[in-house]
């Protein structure tokens, strides 16, 4: 299997940041926050699952 990095940009992050922040802050949903940040890790971590013909998959969230 060949081996993937999976980077997450600056920009990315800044954006799923700003909308936890919004949902938890201006919506007052701390509970939906804290599950919408972590159904986005799962989501990012599902991408290492791609596999193609190398040797595997490692992730790197950066």
């Amino acid at each position: 299997m060949r081996s993937y990095e999976v980077r997450v940009a600056p920009s990315a992050m800044a954006q799923v940041s700003d909308a936890v922040h919004y949902v938890r802050d201006k919506l007052r949903m701390s509970q939906v926050a804290a599950r919408l940040l972590d159904e986005i890790e799962e989501a990012a971590k599902g991408l290492v699952r791609i596999q193609g013909s190398g040797r595997g998959t490692r992730h790197v969230m950066s």
